[in-house]
């Protein structure tokens, strides 16, 4: 990940040898070991593997590397000193000296007093920064893992105290703020007594849900429209001062809240949370939806919207009866795969924009989705169609108007309900015909089969 510096500042540390049982008893009550800058614990079998790997490395006197260390005893909080680097080697030998786990199948408790003194005058090594900046802790962090696993929204969770990562981090999970108050999560991202994720199918391992979170803010920073919204990209909206995070947030607030509902009605019918895949989908279609109707997003019947949604979705993610074989022609696709293929594919993306509408477009052209507005409420809806319904619509006549059947060039083309938008016809593809200007002025309150009717007349 490319580092941002928006300031000169010259940090001053020192380094420090201190043994294990100086570190547990008197370093190690006043470090903040999980800040919220850091990467969360996991786990998982693979990160206990790696708990244990730091203790027999420690057992057998192998170096386990730097601890890095920020001093905040002048900060709003109860720690003197901060992790910035070396948490998961700081916890792991807390953890196991206090018998939480076992290291080559023994606890602590069970090591001969040899092992245990060794293990106690093991020589930890730290550097000790005096007070930064937030920016500097995370760009320390950042620095310090470059080389690392550290996947790209750990990076940018490193950021700390400011407005948009602690906006992101506290829509998501429960977060001790400075004043010693608990964040309050959004109601999708609910955890059970099992520690599970009530309403999603995956958990936030790796700060995943947290990533999701911080695209869907970028969307909306980019203007609420379909985006690149790869995690380095949403870099720039960290790394702006000025992002206004109260303004976005109340934007993000209304489509969780409408993810919500529609997790909800996932577990109530299917018996399962929304998958990653899914939400991405419901993101590029709420988007498109408020794009095309200039309102917010309001459904009447969650439980109907949902099932159209699904028999779409699954519709073309599985394809059932091999209708979606067609090896579509797009200027961003080298290679030959069938519609069914690259829509699992878009499902994942975040990188690509037109990827992003070209699912929206199989999705809003597929036969079943018109019965989906039929569960919805559209305020101030628009009247205007968006240009891919209008190049699509223009395709479909073969370059020719629709009311006088000559060839028509796109700049002298306007798009017309077929059923009068006056009288309940919706601004969709199977609505939308293209006819030249010159028409479009004449028709007046007329709609297109009427026009076209007494153009017919008139011209016979």
């Amino acid at each position: 990940m490319k580092i941002i510096k928006k300031e000169v500042e010259k940090p001053s540390f020192k380094r420090k040898f201190m043994t294990i049982q100086e570190f547990v008893l008197d370093l190690q009550p006043t470090v903040d070991c999980l800040p919220i800058g850091q990467r969360l614990p996991i786990h998982t079998d693979i990160q206990n593997e790696k708990s244990e790997a730091i203790i027999l490395a420690i057992l057998n006197n192998i170096d386990i590397g730097n601890i890095t260390l920020v001093n905040v005893a002048d900060e709003k909080t109860p720690w003197i000193w901060e992790s910035v680097d070396g948490g998961h080697r700081k916890r792991a030998i807390r953890d196991f000296f206090n018998g939480k786990f076992t290291a080559g199948g023994r606890k602590y408790s069970e090591l001969s007093d040899e092992e245990k003194a060794a293990f106690k005058n093991y020589q930890l090594a730290f550097t000790l920064y005096d007070p930064l900046s937030n920016e500097m802790k995370g760009e320390i962090f950042r620095s310090l893992n470059e080389t690392t696993h550290v996947n790209e929204i750990e990076m940018l969770n490193s950021y700390g105290d400011t407005a948009i990562a602690n906006v992101v981090r506290e829509t998501v999970r429960v977060v001790t703020k400075a004043d010693g108050k608990t964040s309050v999560v959004h109601d999708l991202f609910e955890v059970t007594a099992g520690g599970n994720l009530k309403w999603l199918k995956d958990n936030n391992q790796r700060l995943k849900q947290d990533e999701f979170v911080a695209r869907v803010y970028y969307t909306f920073y980019k203007g609420g429209k379909l985006c690149n919204r790869a995690t380095a990209k949403v870099q720039e909206m960290y790394d702006n001062p000025n992002t206004d995070s109260y303004k976005l947030k109340k934007k993000v607030d209304k489509f969780l809240d409408f993810l919500y509902e529609m997790a909800k009605v996932k577990r109530q019918t299917a018996g399962s949370g929304l998958k990653n895949s899914e939400k991405n989908a419901l993101l590029n279609i709420y988007i498109y939806l408020s794009e095309s109707f200039k309102s917010d997003i309001k459904v009447s019947d969650p439980i109907e919207w949902y099932k159209v949604f699904a028999k779409v979705y699954l519709d073309l993610y599985n394809d059932p009866n091999e209708e979606w074989t067609e090896v579509p022609d797009l200027d961003f696709e080298s290679k030959d795969s069938t519609i069914t293929q690259l829509f699992k594919d878009y499902t994942r993306n975040h990188d690509h924009a037109d990827k992003q509408t070209q699912l929206v477009k199989w999705m809003t052209e597929h036969p079943k989705w018109e019965d989906i507005y039929d569960h919805m409420i559209l305020k101030d809806r628009s009247r205007a169609f968006p240009d891919w319904i209008k190049e699509t619509a223009l395709l479909k006549q073969d370059g020719l108007c629709e009311i006088d059947g000559l060839p028509l060039v796109w700049e002298d083309a306007e798009a017309g309900h077929i059923e009068a938008h006056a009288l309940g016809g919706k601004t969709i593809l199977s609505n939308c015909a293209m006819i030249r200007k010159v028409h479009n002025k004449a028709m007046g309150t007329m709609d297109v089969r009427e026009y076209k009717k007494v153009y017919n007349e008139a011209v016979a």
